[in-house]
């Protein structure tokens, strides 16, 4: 499989555009699921770029994705855990050859670390990889529950579970983690006295489920605040609601009413910004959550074709640019002096949707961005590691 006809034509667009197939391994497949960077302290070799990889067979990607674990044989479900290692000592990612083959690339553009390095034995799709202090810790997401490694030895250290299976949407903070349960609850776990290990805290219900029939919507996504002392819930009616950990319950806060809410994030102490499934950006004032005057809407970016978006990040090291998945492409949006967010760039050369993506950690590689596809329809997933040529204005 060579380097796709778009790649090539585009490729002066960017400063960093490096492609390359998954790790092969006995039994298990080449579909990608998720991934995370590992901060380049912790890397092995000074001269490589670390990332946990997430993969597995179709059937994983399709059970992932579309909720259809029940309808296919569970000896499908495997999934491998790789820790791989992108060299940037010879060419820095940077394309350089139209003829380049994925496969004939030079070897020390992508060593596999370990290709055994850690197997689901529960033969479920791993998912929504996240690090914890300081990459020591890794937690991901397997079908109705959450699981920890530790991330020196790959060693699974603890299982996260609900009365009700994890749905899915998660997030992990200072001191707590948080995760949507499959009736609607938000689970919280609390930090215990030994490193590394979460108690049970309590599954926070919202407010109104003490109402005769009511209908809890589905949690489909979840931010901890910078203050660690609460969550912010978006669920699948478009409402953004707040869990206060020193509360038992869920207030819903503000009724966006733009679509279904598939992320959160936050942009600074009094800024947050919401990703919606009509492919609405939304960045809302955090200032007076909780209060009795619900929450202020300071900008709407509403784009000409509605295509969702599927999880939005800002930028950890400027806060005005933001990267947004969408289907095949990772749009990247920028704030401008008065908070309007217009669109600078987009990254169209995935070939099937996208798995995964992220902002590289630190801040040498600031605006490089490491994305996967799942390779639904293809014989194999892709790992794209990229920087817009456009970055160095920003």
């Amino acid at each position: 499989m060579k380097i796709s006809e778009a790649c090539i034509n585009q490729a002066f667009l960017y400063d960093i555009v490096h492609t390359q197939l998954p790790c092969e391994a006995d039994g298990i497949g080449s579909h990608c699921l998720s991934m995370a960077w590992q901060p380049a302290e912790m890397s092995k070799n000074a001269d490589s770029l670390d990332i946990f990889i997430s993969q597995g067979a179709k059937e994983s990607v399709v059970a992932a994705l579309h909720g259809l674990e029940d309808t296919v044989d569970i000896e499908e479900f495997s999934t491998c855990l790789f820790r791989c290692s992108v060299s940037i000592q010879r060419q820095r990612f940077r394309y350089t050859s139209p003829a380049l083959s994925v496969n004939s690339a030079p070897s020390n553009l992508y060593d596999d670390l370990d290709t055994d390095f850690a197997i689901d034995r529960n033969f479920k799709p791993v998912t929504q990889l996240k690090l914890y202090d300081q990459g020591r810790v890794m937690f991901g997401c397997s079908m109705g529950s959450l699981m920890v490694w530790m991330t020196k030895t790959m060693k699974h250290c603890q299982s996260l579970l609900l009365i009700d299976d994890v749905n899915g949407v998660y997030d992990v903070g200072k001191n707590y983690v948080v995760a949507g349960s499959e009736r609607g609850d938000v689970g919280v776990w609390k930090a215990g006295s030994k490193s590394h290990i979460w108690r049970y805290n309590d599954a926070r219900r919202f407010e109104n489920s003490r109402k005769t029939g009511y209908m809890a919507p589905e949690v489909s996504a979840l931010r901890i605040a910078h203050g660690d002392d609460c969550a912010y819930v978006g669920d699948s009616l478009g409402s953004l609601s707040l869990c206060d950990f020193r509360e038992p319950r869920v207030k819903m806060v503000s009724p966006i009413d733009r679509g279904k809410i598939n992320s959160i994030d936050i942009v600074d102490n009094r800024q947050i910004l919401v990703g919606t499934e009509k492919g609405i950006i939304a960045t809302l004032d955090s200032r007076m959550m909780g209060g009795s005057y619900g929450t202020k809407v300071l900008n709407v970016y509403t784009p000409e074709i509605a295509n969702p978006v599927r999880s939005i990040q800002v930028n950890p090291h400027n806060s005005s640019v933001i990267a947004c998945s969408s289907n095949e492409d990772i749009r990247i949006y920028k704030a401008d002096a008065n908070g309007e967010i217009l669109p600078v760039f987009t990254h169209s050369l995935h070939q099937s949707e996208i798995a995964d993506y992220s902002w590289h950690p630190n801040r040498e590689y600031k605006y490089t961005i490491g994305s996967l596809d799942t390779g639904e329809g293809f014989d194999t997933g892709e790992i794209q590691i990229w920087q817009p040529a456009i970055a160095k204005d920003w």
